[in-house]
């Protein structure tokens, strides 16, 4: 009984960081003061917001996103062998690296739809 509830606890504070580090990402990304035409007193406050958000605090959620990753990545795991790794690496390959390749590719298709086909293109979109 003490496991599972250790395992429910585990389970909802990953899920209660999941949302502010999605915001975190999306902060390190945009670049809220862009295309803003404020006046010199607001800019400057603006400015410094989108650093201390974007430039401060934001850089800690990929750090965090792959300390989570890699705890849970061995997470339950009694004996890890090598059979137990490629299983694992299998799994990965299948829910991240084939739809982050599906995705780019259909990005890229509809890219095309409005350019000419570029090879050095399609490798940097890719990279």
């Amino acid at each position: 009984m003490k496991i599972n509830n250790q395992l429910l606890l585990q389970s909802k504070n990953i899920s209660v960081l999941r949302f502010p580090m999605i915001a975190m990402i999306v902060c390190i990304h945009a670049r809220m003061g862009e295309g803003l035409s404020l006046d010199e007193n607001n800019i400057n406050s603006l400015l410094a917001t989108e650093y201390i958000l974007g430039e401060i605090i934001a850089t800690i959620a990929v750090p965090l996103y792959f300390i989570i990753s890699g705890f849970l990545f061995f997470y339950n795991i009694d004996v890890f062998n090598k059979e137990i790794y490629i299983t694992k690496l299998r799994k990965r390959v299948q829910t991240l690296l084939i739809p982050y390749f599906i995705w780019n590719l259909i990005a890229y298709l509809i890219y095309l739809t409005n350019h000419q086909f570029n090879v050095n293109t399609l490798i940097m979109s890719f990279l």
